[in-house]
């Protein structure tokens, strides 16, 4: 039976890297966190200050997918900008694919947890997430000489 949590991700990107524009994924205005696939399309629409309050863990996640879709957005560019060089292109490329993964992944924890937050195997998963999109972070930072 496949994965319908890992089916729509893979979906949601399939859609992004489709039409291939340059843009943040989340739109972040006071306490609403917004994760879209698209300009249009919203994946999901949080109110950080209340769900904060109730679940830890949600906001050291956050801030790593905010600066994970600095570092999408940025490797889009580049990308573009960087077309007479292939091999830089696909590291470029690699990096962007994962760091919107994992952006997506959260926009779907958050989803879930919004209904359930008592729920320990989300407030983990929401941990072990955090945790990887840390070290991407620390890759990209490393690989790119920031």
């Amino acid at each position: 039976m496949p994965n319908p949590v890992g089916s729509r991700v893979k979906k949601w990107v399939k859609e992004i890297f489709a039409s291939n524009p340059c843009y943040k994924l989340i739109d972040y205005k006071a306490s609403d966190y917004k994760i879209s696939v698209s300009a249009e399309t919203g994946v999901v629409n949080v109110n950080l200050k209340e769900l904060s309050r109730q679940v830890k863990e949600v906001t050291q996640a956050t801030a790593h997918a905010k600066m994970l879709d600095d570092f999408q957005y940025l490797l889009c560019r580049e990308v573009n900008n960087s077309a007479d060089d292939p091999d830089f292109v696909k590291v470029l490329k690699r990096f962007r694919i994962v760091a919107v993964t994992y952006i997506l992944r959260l926009g779907e924890l958050l989803e879930q947890i919004k209904t359930d937050t008592k729920n320990k195997k989300l407030k983990q998963e929401l941990v072990r997430v955090s945790s990887r999109m840390s070290r991407l972070i620390y890759k990209l930072e490393a690989a790119l000489e920031i």
